[in-house]
């Protein structure tokens, strides 16, 4: 409620007798949506700032004047105008310093771009702070419901006019009636009537009906001491009057509200890194546990649909036994499971090879399978184990009181990838081929964009000594891992796992658990005649089980 009716009338009411009677030497701009007044009254200076931000709009008096060097002037056409009286619009948020040349000063605090206009006595604009679309006039709203302040009949005005609005809730009825009356006081008055939100305005007991206007004409009582009440936590709040029904909110600081408005606006842009870096790493440390909750379920379907490493290697087994029965050129061959008890087994056949061959190679996929099924098991146990910490991590966020206990989550969430500040762009003159990445041993990673961009890096960027990295069996991007070395025969470890995982993670099979990736020397990978972008051929190549990642 800080730019509330009441609000901006009880603190500029308490400015009157400073500012009535001062003339405004000059205005000026020196920021987005800023701008200041400068008032000389008799020997004294004073400042006035106002926000045209929409987020806090404000006009605050200032003792020190902190002129700044560079600046835009406003309103030169005005000239020096004294202030002759202030005042509120009725019926919007907005304030009007009325000038001793009969035009109007008029100050907004609502909408989403605030602004000020220089009305003459017809509502004109002859100016403005921020430019002014499609209109000439100054639109304000007419006056309607009971006045403020209220006027002696006011208990049976507002029992007449809640008569007759039976079907409307009480909150509704309430801001209907009263002019300024926003939904957290609709609210208030309904706490402090002792009835229930809920209730339509005919199911209010009759003795009840006092209660309401009772407690609306306390509440003004208490806005007229003109006092400001400002909780800091969990979200900074002002209001002119406590608000009783806000149970869990506490009023940690109560001052005349001269002193509190300013004071606010102070405390609001001091937490405003807070609450920004809260909703930031809220929102990404929410999307991490999603995204890892999904890699859970993905792995844990990736680990059920794979067959045991014995059932290919039974596969093999029977191949060998019936090797004389089976002839080359068969696409699957149906025997009997004398190993298990299956009764019989249909084994798929690669035709363009011999049986025995086929049957090596299901040994081979015997012995990738396990190889793969513990690396997917350590693979889903490491992803719990992240999960659990994070969302350890995000209970610790919603309970952060400090920028501190902020800045500490915010350092533990980097070492998991998570990251507030915004990505830096490289500024190049002409579009690269290529995303750049460094590997964990400090090898330069280039991943190519598109099938063309793949073909202009592999062949035309990297050196025949560099090392070629794709997902296989799948399109996908083409992987460069260069090293200063061009001798190494093969890259360590850690950056094959990281070059496998951006080559995983940039190809149609970036949703699966693991992925079989390739790897070779670029020398080893050919162009084929008449192939279509980004294909190739190569050869000598070795393969890893890895994680997609996606930098």
């Amino acid at each position: 409620m800080h730019n509330h009716w009441f609000t901006l009338n009880s603190y500029w009411t308490a400015q009157a007798d400073r500012i009535t009677g001062a003339k405004i030497s000059q205005a000026f701009t020196y920021e987005k949506n800023q701008c200041s007044f400068i008032l000389l009254k008799d020997r004294d200076q004073y400042r006035v700032d106002y926000s045209g931000i929409a987020e806090l709009p404000y006009l605050v008096v200032k003792d020190q004047l902190n002129i700044p060097r560079r600046k835009v002037g406003l309103f030169e056409s005005m000239g020096a105008r004294t202030i002759e009286n202030i005042s509120m619009i009725p019926a919007d948020r907005i304030l009007k310093w009325e000038l001793d040349d009969g035009s109007l000063l008029c100050f907004e605090f609502f909408g989403g771009s605030p602004n000020i206009y220089h009305v003459d006595e017809n509502r004109t604009i002859l100016d403005s702070f921020k430019d002014v679309e499609n209109t000439i006039l100054a639109e304000f709203r007419d006056f309607s419901g009971i006045p403020y302040p209220l006027p002696g009949d006011f208990h049976e005005d507002f029992e007449s006019s809640l008569s007759g609005m039976q079907e409307k809730s009480i909150k509704n009825a309430l801001t209907e009636v009263l002019p300024h009356w926003t939904a957290d006081l609709a609210r208030e008055t309904v706490h402090r009537a002792s009835l229930s939100l809920q209730m339509q305005v005919k199911d209010i007991p009759e003795e009840n009906i006092g209660n309401l206007s009772r407690a609306v004409v306390q509440m003004l009582r208490e806005v007229e001491q003109k006092k400001a009440f400002i909780s800091r936590l969990p979200e900074p709040q002002f209001s002119p009057l406590e608000l009783k029904h806000q149970t869990e909110t506490e009023w940690d600081m109560e001052t005349p509200i001269s002193e509190g408005y300013p004071r606010y606006i102070g405390v609001y842009y001091r937490g405003k890194k807070y609450r920004d870096l809260h909703r930031r790493l809220r929102t990404s440390l929410g999307n991490k546990i999603e995204r890892l909750q999904r890699r859970i379920e993905k792995q844990k379907g990736d680990l059920d649909d794979w067959k045991s490493a014995e059932v290919y290697r039974k596969y093999g087994d029977l191949l060998m036994a019936n090797m004389h029965q089976i002839e080359r050129g068969q696409q699957s061959v149906t025997l009997d499971d004398i190993i298990g008890d299956a009764g019989q087994v249909t084994i798929d056949l690669q035709p363009d090879i011999s049986v025995v061959e086929n049957a090596q190679a299901y040994y081979e996929k015997a012995k990738k399978t396990s190889r793969g099924r513990e690396a997917l098991q350590k693979q889903i146990a490491q992803t719990e184990k992240e999960l659990a910490t994070l969302n350890d991590l995000y209970d610790r966020l919603e309970q952060a009181e400090s920028l501190s206990m902020i800045d500490e989550i915010a350092d533990e969430l980097a070492g998991y990838g998570i990251s507030t500040s915004q990505q830096q762009t490289q500024e190049t003159s002409e579009r690269k081929p290529y995303t750049e990445y460094t590997s964990p041993d400090g090898w330069r990673i280039l991943v190519g964009r598109k099938s063309r961009d793949n073909d202009e890096l592999t062949f035309h960027i990297a050196h025949k000594e560099d090392f070629w990295f794709h997902a296989e069996n799948v399109p996908g991007s083409h992987v460069i891992a260069i090293s200063d070395n061009k001798r190494v025969d093969s890259p360590p470890k850690p950056t094959i796992e990281y070059a496998a995982g951006l080559a995983a993670g940039h190809s149609q099979a970036q949703h699966s658990g693991l992925v079989p990736v390739v790897y070779t020397k670029r020398k080893y990978v050919t162009k084929p005649r008449d192939a279509g972008p980004g294909l190739v051929r190569y050869e000598f190549e070795e393969s890893v089980m890895v994680e997609p990642r996606k930098s």
